[in-house]
């Protein structure tokens, strides 16, 4: 699987928690805060993500990421 294809799956998945996110609007560089995600909606993100990809990745991996692109970074780098 591709960054690119990891990317469309968190961003479909932020868009699915909140819908105020509009789909071509979020960048790599994009910051969670800046998009409007607490810690609650971040772990929200994160595991509905790890479903998508079918990881059993402990989420206490991802919490380093700030950006769109850090996560991307760590599932890439998951798989």
């Amino acid at each position: 699987m591709s960054k690119e294809q990891i990317f469309e799956i968190i961003v479909g998945n932020l868009v699915e928690i909140v819908p105020e996110i509009n789909y071509e609007d979020v960048l790599l560089s994009h910051r969670f805060s800046d998009l409007g995600l607490n810690s609650i909606d971040r772990g929200e993100l994160i595991s509905l993500t790890l479903e998508v990809l079918e990881s059993d990745s402990s989420r206490v991996e991802f919490v380093t990421a700030q950006t769109v692109g850090d996560l991307v970074d760590i599932f890439y780098a998951k798989l």
